[in-house]
């Protein structure tokens, strides 16, 4: 079953976004390969910093560069150069206009440091105000590690579990806690959970059932999106 399918069943979405940490690269280019083999146009941008793409032909920021790729390859990775490593936002123009010539649009809205669970502060993540639909992603390599070796913000998570102790291990309520308070109860859009890296673990496994259990009513799944395609 496609990604798409177990995050969104038959729904369709003009933009969405992706926060959180555990694997958001994986789930960009997951959606993007599926939509473009669809035969559907696709954007891949940001609204923090990413990685540049491979190939770096693939970048665009001016509105003719993305309508011209999106015509002729039906993908293209929008954001302007920030240094060597990082790319970052559009001027809001160009993002307005991206979203008009793309049939879809999936926007990394979080950074994480490629750590695999995070919380946001005040001013994260950065959504659009016409995000369909927010995927909230965590890689489940959390469980049962410690908070200062797993967790972005760390200070951030601390508030949110109310310990002072970044040696404390990370258990299903925790993450459960972290999705909630961080992401679920302060994002104005829908949203769906990803838990991330399950590698047929049976204890990521069984910790992503008690989390998917703890989140009711929201739309959880577990999956592992490695290697993701690499469309970018």
């Amino acid at each position: 079953m496609s990604l798409h399918s177990l995050l969104f069943g038959t729904k369709r979405f003009s933009l969405i976004s992706v926060v959180g940490g555990g694997g958001k690269t994986s789930v960009l280019r997951t959606l993007a390969s599926e939509y473009h083999k669809e035969g559907l146009k696709v954007a891949v941008t940001t609204t923090t910093k990413m990685k540049h793409p491979e190939p770096r032909s693939l970048l665009a920021w001016r509105v003719d560069e993305i309508e011209r790729k999106l015509q002729t390859d039906r993908f293209v990775v929008v954001g302007k150069p920030f240094d060597d490593r990082k790319i970052g936002l559009v001027d809001p123009v160009v993002f307005e206009k991206t979203l008009c010539l793309a049939d879809v649009t999936i926007n990394e809205a979080d950074g994480a440091k490629m750590l695999p669970l995070k919380a946001p502060i005040i001013s994260e993540p950065v959504l659009p105000l016409r995000t369909d639909i927010v995927v909230v992603v965590v890689g489940l390599d959390c469980i049962g590690r410690k908070l200062k070796e797993t967790c972005f913000r760390v200070e951030e998570v601390m508030k949110i579990l109310k310990t002072d102790d970044e040696n404390k291990r990370i258990t299903p309520r925790e993450v459960t806690k972290i999705i909630e308070k961080g992401y679920l109860e302060k994002t104005p859009f829908p949203c769906a959970v990803l838990l991330n890296k399950a590698d047929n673990d049976p204890a990521r496994l069984k910790a992503a059932e008690k989390i998917s259990i703890y989140l009711k009513p929201f739309k959880c799944v577990t999956t592992t999106l490695f290697p993701a395609p690499k469309i970018f």
